[in-house]
């Protein structure tokens, strides 16, 4: 996931706050410049242009302009911030103030964490000479912030129209889900019901938790929508959903399916989102169909969105037709395109008044120039029912249950036995994991050594300090040439478009898709791989065993295994050899000085070190990663 993209994430979980009005937050404010011994602290919240500071002590300040300022370092890096002595720290020298005190010298800043787990704000403590925080001050901080965010949450929207307490926990996990790629896009198959061939594709959400296995929508959906998650979750299925239907690349396959929540309908921009998605994928829009229920309906944004989207050929289906009040006059007014006749009239056709039903329906769509596909066909005999009423499409465990994309290819072939689908696999693409990062230099100086020798374009993408390693060793080899290019991993972290205009037959040594994987973006770094894959070269990717080691869950390491046709593997990194190198020296120099589990914690968050959750450290993760090193 781009750093964009969860800044979008981030400013609709804030939007899901009711923040106006005496938060009550003075006296734990006061404990905290109590603590750190500071003559300011505050508590503030960053929106999209400004700063805005809900509570204070010592400051009059109620906004800040948002660029530059500590705070927003602190939520755009997930990370505590210390800055002991602002002229001294290159990175904010030039600042005249710092957060909201007149002439501050000193600065620390602790994230609040929402029940989604993105950073709402920050709670911050600032002084106006050079000082050091020591680690029991920073702690305090970190058990206020906790107090801090749980006072935020009870100004949750939800939570004030009474939703359930236990929403706060689940919308963490599940934030933390979708960040590690445990929520993941199923497909169930819609098929000619004469012939059971197939003719398109339904997307489904699964969560495949590490600890319960795969788990259905109805174990988290409602979860999902008091969390605030139902936009970043709504986008990440697209994506999956039209990156699958290319990679398959079927000319059987007319279109894939995307259910669209009311709350992704109620916000303007859907239709511009959604088009630059298929932009991206080069899909035509008619191959993609929006699934809507009738509640999502209702308000003039959605029909403006809906409208947009159908007259540049997306494809609009009403989902669930039949378990509703939806009305003909909907069905006129509205850019409906199909039907989904829902599973509940489906398994009463045995009900002539059912029929009766049924029948009128799909002749008034079929007048109409309405498509209808029936969901939840299970028997032969719905099977038969349906064409004799001259519906001519559908799913169900009939056909196929819901699979998961690296299934789909065998599934489809299984329907349609003369025209297999060809498993999509990228050739040519080759992994490399080193445990170290001397090993992993001299891994891809071999390859990039290889491609110099052979003919053919050659393109370098690469961080400035592996660049620099790379050449250097490719050199002295004796293998410089003109004519390759070289791209900066640091130049396209948040823009891929360079790649896509590799010439054909090239070959790509890359270490962004690593990079990525380092700072904790792994679902950014699988999209990566993804696009590479599709590239028409020979592609081989560098990661550091440490940061897979790290960031990824095993679902995610199994994914970037089947993403490469052949493998350059070391053996996996336990312990503290998972850590980051200066993340581990750190802990190394504190384990000889005698610090504890709970000190070296704090120290690893305070120095912005990301940690196995993702979230923040916890002396546990310490004894985790010593006993695993002892082992």
């Amino acid at each position: 996931m781009s750093l964009q993209d969860l800044e979008t994430d981030r400013l609709e979980s804030l939007g899901t706050y009711d923040l106006d009005g005496d938060l009550g937050l003075e006296g734990v404010l006061e404990l905290a410049a109590s603590a750190c011994e500071t003559p300011v602290a505050y508590v503030c919240v960053v929106e999209e242009e400004v700063v805005r500071v809900l509570a204070c002590v010592g400051s009059t300040d109620r906004q800040l302009a948002r660029e530059g300022t500590f705070c927003s370092w602190v939520v755009d890096n997930h990370a505590t911030l210390v800055v002991p002595d602002v002229t001294a720290d290159r990175r904010f020298a030039s600042r005249e103030r710092v957060g909201g005190a007149p002439g501050a010298q000193s600065f620390a800043g602790l994230p609040l964490i929402g029940r989604d787990g993105l950073p709402l704000g920050v709670l911050c403590v600032a002084d106006l000479v050079p000082r050091e925080f020591s680690l029991t001050q920073l702690d305090t901080l970190r058990t206020l912030a906790d107090g801090v965010v749980n006072v935020l949450e009870l100004r949750r929207l939800d939570r004030l129209a009474g939703a359930p307490g236990d929403v706060q926990t689940l919308g963490r996990r599940l934030r933390r889900a979708l960040d590690h790629g445990e929520l993941v896009t199923w497909f169930q198959p819609v098929v000619q019901l004469e012939s059971g061939a197939p003719y398109g594709l339904e997307a489904l959400v699964r969560w495949e938790n590490p600890q319960r296995g795969v788990l259905g929508p109805s174990s988290f959906l409602s979860a999902v929508d008091r969390s605030g998650l139902s936009l970043p979750l709504g986008r990440h299925v697209l994506h999956q959903a039209l990156r699958t239907l290319a990679d398959l690349g079927s000319a059987e396959l007319r279109r894939v399916a995307v259910n669209v929540s009311p709350l992704q309908l109620a916000r303007p921009g859907l239709a511009s989102s959604v088009l630059a998605d298929l932009s991206a994928h080069r899909l035509d829009p008619s191959c993609l169909s929006l699934e809507v229920t009738e509640q999502g309906l209702a308000g003039d944004v959605a029909v403006r969105e809906l409208s947009a989207l159908r007259e540049a050929g997306v494809q609009i289906a009403l989902d669930d037709y039949g378990t509703g009040r939806a009305s003909l006059k909907q069905l006129l007014d509205l850019p409906i395109t199909s039907l989904k006749l829902d599973g509940s009239l489906v398994s009463r056709l045995s009900d002539p008044r059912v029929v009766t039903v049924v029948r009128s329906t799909i002749s008034m769509a079929t007048d109409l120039g309405i498509e209808v596909v029936a969901e939840g066909v299970e028997t032969e005999e719905e099977r038969r029912a349906l064409l004799s009423l001259g519906c001519t499409l559908g799913q169900g465990h009939l056909f196929c249950a819901a699979v998961s994309a690296r299934d789909l290819p065998d599934v489809l072939s299984q329907l349609s036995p003369e025209r297999p689908v060809k498993r999509p696999v990228a050739a040519g693409h080759v992994l490399l994991m080193e445990a170290s990062r001397s090993a992993f230099v001299d891994s891809l100086t071999d390859r990039l050594a290889d491609a110099l020798r052979a003919v053919g374009p050659v393109v370098l993408v690469a961080s400035a300090s592996h660049r620099a390693a790379l050449e250097s060793a490719v050199a002295e080899r004796g293998l410089q040439r003109e004519g390759y290019s070289v791209l900066s991993s640091e130049d396209l972290v948040d823009d891929w478009s360079p790649l896509l205009s590799v010439p054909a037959g090239a070959t790509v040594v890359s270490d962004l898709s690593g990079l990525l994987w380092s700072r904790g973006q792994v679902s950014a770094a699988i999209e990566l791989e993804d696009l590479l894959g599709r590239l028409p070269a020979t592609v081989c990717c560098g990661h550091e065993s440490w940061a897979l080691a790290a960031h990824g869950t095993p679902q995610q390491l199994r994914r970037l295994h089947e993403q490469h046709g052949t493998e350059d593997v070391a053996p996996a990194v336990t312990g503290l050899a998972a850590l980051r190198p200066d993340a581990r020296e750190l802990v190394e120099r504190m384990l000889a000085a005698g610090a504890s589990t709970h000190s070296i914690a704090a120290a690893l968050g305070a120095e912005g070190f990301p940690s196995p959750s993702g979230v923040r450290w916890h002396w546990r993760q310490i004894e985790r990663l010593l006993t695993a090193t002892s082992a």
